[in-house]
């Protein structure tokens, strides 16, 4: 009898043969496929239409949407382009020539995208001093603090950033806060102390000091060569020339004052025209600055700025303790340390001197300077009139104070040359002007390096005339009186701005340029070099920034006058300045 057979067990598992796996035809499988197809479907769908809603919000959102601020509201101005808006056009044709296309297509009203930012840019006199007038308060540039305040204006110049527009509450209550505000209080308060009498006339020691000491030496110097970059002649003088205004001239930290503001400035002008054209395709993008920050672009400038900072407070608080040991008051510093202001607000005050006094001296210095050498005629009259009026051993100050062409070849520097090409303010509120309403939060630009050129307000506005800053009776062209406002002073010429935020600087930066203008003419003979070029005005570059040097420089070739007879010693100088000092300063020049 055969023995029954029993598998082994293999792992505790039986073994058993295996089945064939049944086979599945193609039709089963399709009509699979197609059921999973179905059942999946409408997530496909719903996922597919939520992308794409999403997608035309953040079109509608960002490149959409930006572009529609000024529909209806009455503002005319180009069609903007895809995210680049209008920068593209003002990038390749230059913001002046740009600016004329649109005032001539527009009128003095026209608004405009600089990537998805809308500005209305404002030209008119009248409507320019509207929206600059201290009365008006649906155009504001007030920021929280004095540090905020002092980064934005050298940002605005040297180290361009975008401006938020004010917070909603600040917004709703704009009349306490324009007459409450303590930013504007304080501008008031140090615009007063930079109009004080006694210390115009202190700047007459600093600027001879310097002018005999060090600028009369680097002009003759470069008596025998064929050109000379005025440029940098004058930048050493001008620096030491407003350590000594400021009062940071003398002391173990005036070396490194001056070493940190050389390398700021020198930081600065670095940063050019690679940021500037990235700050005009791509600047409202709100992560631009911390894109420009990981890119290293701006971290060195803020870097030095902040070292500057450092520097001038440790100067200040040495001359604080100078100021108590004796007494002196003799300089910016220690009348602003006379008003018991803030540690952080005397700082910002005292940047802001030596920052944009410096540049502001400086450039209209050399622009005075090459448009002279290239209008000998006009150079002969400054020197005649001055020969005549201005002498060391008299009232100097007075005497050039009253020379009225040397004020009037100043104030066309500064009209050709504009120190800021541009001033920007945000419309808190709706504002209506001429049939248009500028809305809420939207900027507004005042060109002034444009309107200081429209031929609707300044006859042959390319040429350099001093004469149409003089009396009536001395400025007519064929017959014509030039078009040019009352004593210099009309909406159409505004190089320092007006109202409340107009530059605290102003008669700081005239009288220190007349004073050197004054020895300079008197001593020297400039004329064009031959590889000098023309000043150029309305080029993009100098839109970038204020602090930056012209490329190649101002180049001028300097010949000597006849020695001067009245030439005296500068301690007598300073005796006079002294003693004909005013006991108080209730008068304000």
């Amino acid at each position: 009898m055969r023995a029954l057979y029993i598998p082994k067990r293999t792992h505790n598992n039986l073994l058993v043969n295996k089945l064939p796996s049944p086979k599945v035809s193609s039709s089963a499988r399709m009509a699979q496929r197609s059921l999973v197809e179905e059942a999946t479907r409408p997530l496909v769908l719903i996922t597919v239409s939520v992308l794409l809603g999403f997608l035309c919000y953040l079109y509608y959102r960002f490149v959409h949407s930006p572009y529609l601020v000024f529909a209806g509201t009455g503002v005319k101005g180009p069609n903007p382009r895809i995210l680049l808006g209008n920068s593209l056009e003002l990038l390749t044709r230059g913001e002046m020539q740009t600016y004329h296309k649109f005032y001539k297509t527009y009128g003095p009203i026209f608004g405009f995208y600089r990537g998805t930012r809308p500005v209305v840019a404002v030209t008119d006199p009248i409507l320019v001093d509207m929206v600059l007038s201290s009365e008006q308060n649906s155009f504001t540039t007030v920021h929280h603090n004095h540090q905020h305040y002092l980064r934005s204006i050298l940002r605005v110049h040297g180290l361009p950033a975008v401006l938020s527009p004010l917070p909603q509450q600040q917004q709703q209550q704009q009349q306490q806060r324009f007459e409450n505000d303590d930013t504007l209080k304080a501008r008031k308060g140090l615009r007063s102390i930079l109009l004080l009498p006694r210390l115009f006339k202190l700047m007459v020691p600093v600027v001879l000091q310097n002018f005999d000491t060090l600028l009369l030496e680097t002009l003759e110097s470069s008596l025998s060569r064929p050109s000379v970059d005025i440029w940098s002649v004058y930048e050493p003088y001008c620096l030491q020339v407003i350590l000594g205004i400021v009062g940071l001239s003398s002391g173990k930290h005036r070396e490194e004052v001056a070493s940190a503001l050389q390398n700021y400035f020198t930081v600065v002008n670095r940063s050019g025209t690679v940021e500037f054209v990235f700050r005009a395709l791509f600047g409202s993008i709100p992560c631009f600055d911390e894109a420009m920050k990981v890119l290293n672009r701006r971290a060195k400038a803020e870097e030095e700025f902040d070292n500057l900072v450092g520097v001038v407070s440790s100067a200040i608080c040495e001359a604080k303790q100078y100021h108590q040991v004796t007494g002196i008051k003799r300089n910016y510093l220690q009348v602003l340390l006379d008003q018991s202001l803030p540690e952080d607000q005397t700082v910002s005050y005292t940047l802001l001197i030596l920052l944009l006094g410096y540049h502001s001296i400086l450039t209209t210095l050399s622009a005075a300077t090459v448009h002279l050498a290239a209008d000998p005629i006009t150079q002969q009259k400054l020197y005649s009139e001055l020969s005549t009026s201005v002498q060391r051993e008299t009232l100097f100050y007075e005497a050039v104070d009253s020379v009225e062409f040397l004020d009037a070849v100043v104030q066309e520097t500064l009209r050709l040359c504009s120190l800021t090409p541009k001033l920007t303010r945000v419309c808190v509120k709706d504002c209506g002007v001429k049939g248009a309403t500028i809305p809420k939060g939207t900027r507004v630009e005042v060109p002034l390096h444009f309107i200081h050129h429209l031929p609707t307000h300044w006859n042959s506005p390319n040429s350099f005339s001093p004469d149409r800053f003089t009396s009536p009776r001395r400025h007519s062209t064929n017959g014509k009186t030039a078009k040019c406002p009352v004593a210099a002073q009309g909406p159409a010429f505004l190089p320092f701005g007006v109202g409340a935020h107009s530059c605290v600087g102003m008669r700081l930066t005239i009288n220190c340029v007349k004073l050197t203008l004054t020895e300079v003419i008197q001593r020297f003979r400039f004329t064009r070099a031959a590889n000098g070029k023309k000043v150029s005005r309305g080029k993009t570059a100098e839109y970038a920034s204020q602090f930056r040097r012209p490329a190649g420089g101002h180049h001028v070739r300097v010949a000597t006058r006849h020695k001067l007879k009245r030439s005296i010693s500068f301690a007598t100088v300073v005796k006079t300045t002294m003693d004909k000092q005013p006991d108080d300063d209730n008068n304000t020049s």
